[in-house]
């Protein structure tokens, strides 16, 4: 469970530093205070997953620098897409 939450942590990071950095390059991109209404990792407020989600595709549209791929669900268990 530490382990998920670590890497979550560390996701919702690296997302918005590397947003940071496309914001500032590319005006087209949306910063994420504004699609979520707050600086994301302020004291008590969270960005829904889906939401989060969907923010990344949207960069990753929008951007040559990002590109989004699929994982290995966490059980471990390789699908077909």
């Amino acid at each position: 469970m530490k382990t998920v939450r670590l890497l979550s942590i560390l996701f919702v990071i690296c997302a918005t530093l590397s947003t940071f950095a496309i914001a500032q390059s590319s005006p087209e991109i949306l910063s994420p205070e504004s699609v979520f209404g707050f600086v994301p990792g302020s004291d008590r407020l969270l960005i829904d997953y889906t939401e989060l989600v969907d923010y990344m595709l949207d960069i990753s549209a929008a951007s040559d620098r990002i590109e989004s791929v699929a994982a290995i669900p966490s059980d471990g268990i390789t699908r077909d897409p």
